[in-house]
């Protein structure tokens, strides 16, 4: 029980790490004030997350997919060999 709100170890570990990832996607440090990226996660948040419903906000999503079609891009392109 985390303040209230009975909860599982493994969706607070899955967001975590959702927000850690997307720290690395999205190449940045920054905390907005709500959603999966919010530096500290309130009660709210935890609420959320035991639905199941915490999200990424519209413009982090935006980046994201903006950051997936580069990489692929990336991949797609035949490798130099360097001398």
């Amino acid at each position: 029980d985390v303040t209230g709100v009975q909860t599982c170890a493994l969706p607070i570990l899955a967001f975590a790490l959702a927000h850690e990832v997307a720290h690395l996607l999205l190449n940045t440090a920054g905390h907005p004030n709500k959603g999966i990226m919010r530096g500290t996660w309130r009660f709210s948040e935890l609420q959320a997350m035991a639905a199941m419903n915490l999200t990424f906000l519209k413009d982090e999503v935006a980046h994201l997919r903006q950051a997936e079609q580069q990489r692929v891009k990336l991949a797609a392109e035949p490798a130099v060999e360097q001398q």
